[in-house]
């Protein structure tokens, strides 16, 4: 914001109106984001536990190659909302659990309209990249614990420091 005779400022953005607009439309599928995210806390780090004992070294590869993906985008500055998506389900492809993968690709789905470019800025990309990296080294060492509290702290993150940080009535 430039002012006359007093100079040039950097204004934080207003992103309530973004925010409402996302809220809005997660809530057309009958659901409010604050359930979504309640879920993916509950369902999510179990996916990483079970994920870190039954993954393949090729299904290990391809979250990598994800992650990879994601690092490239972030370094030319373009979206990668479709990637943090394919990461999630390839998490829960590692599982061999059919009803898993089914929830998290619902879930992907449902929570689209929260990946978009307008959304997720550099640190919010920043941050995907490196909790993803994490929840790769936690499953490379095919540790369970670690899996589950680095998706948890991926999500709680995502929850209570971001833009969508909302509180249950």
């Amino acid at each position: 914001e430039s002012r006359q005779g007093d100079g040039t400022y950097v204004r934080v953005p207003d992103m309530e109106p973004l925010k409402e607009a996302i809220l809005e439309a997660v809530d057309s599928e009958g659901l409010m984001f604050d359930e979504v995210t309640e879920y993916r806390r509950i369902v999510e780090p179990g996916i990483a536990e079970i994920a870190a004992v039954r993954h393949t070294s090729e299904q290990l590869d391809r979250l990598k190659i994800i992650a990879c993906d994601q690092q490239r985008r972030l370094l030319v500055g373009e979206s990668d909302g479709d990637l943090d998506a394919k990461f999630h389900l390839a998490l829960a492809e590692c599982t061999g659990n059919k009803l898993l993968i089914d929830t998290v690709a619902r879930l992907n789905r449902i929570y689209a309209k929260g990946r978009t470019p307008e959304l997720r800025d550099t640190p919010w990309r920043q941050f995907s990249v490196s909790s993803h990296l994490r929840i790769i080294d936690a499953l490379e060492r095919r540790s369970p614990e670690d899996s589950r509290k680095a998706l948890e702290e991926h999500i709680d993150t995502v929850i209570h420091k971001h833009l969508f940080a909302t509180v249950r009535d």
